[in-house]
């Protein structure tokens, strides 16, 4: 992927949130269809915006997008098919999947009501974008036969170019209920890199003990990248695909040690393990029911993990 310096991303940089891609884009505003996505990624990158030829960590679920696509251009196989193979049946998860059928709608817990959130991110990122472009009219609202609202996004600069784009996308105004909640992975057809794997308490935990000693999955020397910091001098601390615990008021909490590695989900979800001592902390809830509010969710998340490390001490 060529960057708006004329250089390219590498794997490292993804894995790291290193790339310098926007946090976050309404993808399916600029796609028709999945296998176009890459493309309108690619498209942030020429951008003539300075935010976005800045290095440092910038946390990025483009950049994981990113990878789902690299996987499945390797290999051949869409992601979750993939993921069923070479992680899920080998663990023996049976309750973690994208996509869960119908008949597991009952015990899957119910996030938003609607696409409000979302929404209101899309309109502002898309604002945002066609000012910078020198174009100040106002983002426009539609109604199909459906009554689902439609943005019309139009992010073409007064002389085009390659950033110029236009889609429409049908906003979910039911409850969001058995299936993803982000929009650029419900988009995608409920299977991406960043989004879409439902899974239990349980199972999660199994899951995340394939990054500590004694990993059924991976090598040895795999685990030391889970735990090194590959972003010295930076506000967070990342690993590969982690963020680690001496980044400061994480929501590791203080009641974990330094070494502690973890990641956390939007919809109130977060895993945070202590490789030394080999314990796993798993919270799973859906704040986002029935709607986004501002609570504090690191505040219960290192509350949360400091229940657990008591709760565990002396084991």
């Amino acid at each position: 992927m060529p960057s708006a310096a004329s250089r390219e991303i590498t794997l490292f940089e993804l894995l790291t949130h290193t790339s310098g891609l926007p946090n976050w884009r309404p993808l399916y505003l600029e796609a028709q269809t999945r296998a176009e996505v890459p493309a309108a990624i690619s498209r942030a990158l020429l951008e003539p915006y300075s935010l976005y030829e800045e290095r440092g960590v910038i946390y990025s679920d483009l950049n994981y997008i990113v990878l789902g696509f690299v996987l499945e251009r390797v290999t051949g196989e869409r992601l979750d098919e993939l993921a069923k193979r070479e992680i899920f049946d080998p663990l023996g998860l049976k309750r973690t999947m994208f996509n869960p059928p119908p008949e597991l709608r009952q015990e899957i817990a119910a996030t938003e009501h609607g696409q409000t959130f979302e929404l209101a991110n899309a309109v502002a990122d898309v604002t945002a974008r066609r000012r910078l472009m020198g174009i100040d009219t106002p983002v426009r609202f539609a109604a199909d036969d459906h009554d689902a609202s439609l943005l019309e996004l139009s992010v073409t600069g007064p002389s085009g170019g390659p950033s110029s784009s236009s889609s429409r996308y049908h906003w979910r105004k039911n409850l969001i209920w058995g299936e993803v909640h982000d929009g650029n992975a419900h988009f995608m057809g409920g299977v991406a890199g960043h989004a879409g794997l439902f899974s239990t308490a349980r199972e999660s935990f199994r899951l995340a003990n394939q990054f500590l000693p004694g990993t059924e999955l991976l090598k040895p020397g795999s685990i030391d990248l889970f735990n090194e910091n590959f972003t010295p001098g930076c506000a967070t601390s990342r690993s590969i695909a982690w963020i680690l615990a001496e980044t400061p008021d994480c929501s590791a909490g203080p009641a974990l040690p330094l070494t502690a590695l973890g990641h956390n989900g939007f919809t109130g979800t977060s895993i945070w393990m202590d490789p030394h001592k080999r314990r796993v902390f798993v919270l799973l809830t859906n704040r986002v029911h029935p709607r986004v509010d501002a609570i504090d969710m690191k505040g219960i998340r290192q509350r949360f993990n400091a229940l657990g490390v008591k709760t565990v001490s002396g084991f």
